[in-house]
């Protein structure tokens, strides 16, 4: 438990999810464009569940540590 909650807490992992958290307000502002929806929604679809996902097992971890 102690090598996952220092992984956890690395800069390294923390980097990649405040990466993930400004993708995913970028994703989630182009949805509210019309046209970028029509042109690529599936796409921001997918990639907005997609870090969804990654959030869901970061919180299961952390709350494991």
């Amino acid at each position: 438990m102690h090598s996952l909650r220092n992984f956890l807490q690395s800069r390294r992992f923390e980097g990649f999810i405040t990466v993930l958290i400004v993708i995913n307000a970028i994703t989630l502002g182009l949805e509210t464009v019309p046209s970028v929806t029509a042109l690529a929604g599936p796409a921001l679809l997918f990639i907005d569940r997609a870090i969804l996902g990654v959030f869901v097992v970061e919180i299961g971890l952390r709350l494991i540590a």
